[in-house]
């Protein structure tokens, strides 16, 4: 546990810099102080299935994994303001069962949390312990939606399955 406080003691003291945007040695005392108060006050919070990420090889995976969500996410914004500002053909919604294959907790629910970022999907129910997720879509006639969502979905669990 020691080594899980002192992960997230350095990820909100990280997060204090970035915030503050200041190496005055006042706020980084204040932001230390702040900082241990919040890691040992809230430890008893923080769950077993958080501890793939407290590893030296889960860094380049989730790095990658954020680069690859944050490329989505921009192509997800280009094609949505395609739509808003170019007329398109009324799209219906349909949903699938997408069923995954990763066992841990956290990871299951970063890939539904993910899916719902990217664009014309929405997870409407994720059920941790099955690894079973609801996924509603827009259905585009020039192209199959549900094979493209099964794509991207391979894509996150590869990468979230090297975590576990």
């Amino acid at each position: 546990m020691k080594k899980t406080k002192l992960f997230y003691f350095i990820l909100l003291m990280l997060t204090w810099i970035i915030l503050t945007c200041s190496f005055n040695p006042y706020q980084l005392l204040l932001g230390a102080a702040t900082c241990v108060i919040v890691t040992l006050l809230t430890h008893g919070l923080i769950s077993d299935s958080t501890n793939v990420f407290i590893s030296m090889r889960a860094v380049p995976v989730v790095l990658w994994y954020m680069v690859l969500l944050a490329i989505d996410i921009v192509k997800t914004n280009v094609i949505i303001a395609g739509r808003l500002l170019l007329p398109h053909p009324v799209s219906e919604t349909k949903t699938m069962v997408f069923q995954s294959s990763l066992s841990n907790p956290l990871t299951v629910t970063l890939l539904s949390n993910t899916l719902s970022l990217i664009y014309d999907t929405a997870v409407v129910t994720v059920s941790v312990r099955t690894g079973e997720l609801l996924v509603q879509y827009v259905v585009q006639p020039d192209r199959d939606a549900e094979e493209l969502i099964r794509k991207r979905t391979a894509k996150y669990q590869v990468l979230l399955g090297k975590l576990s």
